[in-house]
Order: structure tokens, then sequence, then C-alpha cells
């Protein structure tokens, strides 16, 4: 299993460009993990809403909200 760990913290107007291109590429990614650490804006919400809309069929995504970094 391949995953992929994306560590992210007020990436809020970066992550969906981010999952977005990970979601299109080719590569065998069986899991994406998102940690949202010591966010103060929306990164979490987006990284969900992102994953819902372009994740591959057969891939499996968490997005991990920490309190702090």
């Amino acid at each position: 299993m391949l995953s992929v760990i994306i560590p992210a913290s007020n990436e809020a107007g970066y992550i969906s460009d981010c999952l977005q291109h990970l979601c299109a590429s080719d590569a065998a990614v069986v899991q994406v993990i998102v940690v949202a650490n010591g966010c103060r804006d929306a990164t979490a919400r987006f990284a969900r809403e992102t994953l819902v809309a372009h994740q591959p069929a057969g891939w499996t995504s968490t997005v991990l909200e920490l309190a702090q970094g």
C-alpha cells in the first residue's frame, strides 16, 4: 500500500490545488492522509471537500486536525 502524508498548516489557499493534482496523477496511491496541524483557517475543510470531489475510486483518505503543529 502506498500512502501519501501531507502535513499542512494554514494552507487553505493551496491545499485544494495540491490534492487535485495528486488525485489526477497516475500514481498507484491507495491512501491520502492530510494532517492539518495548528490551522487557523479552512485547510481541513478544503481538504475534505477536495478529496470528496476528486478522489479516484479505490483510494482512501483521512484528514486529521491537530490543535498544535
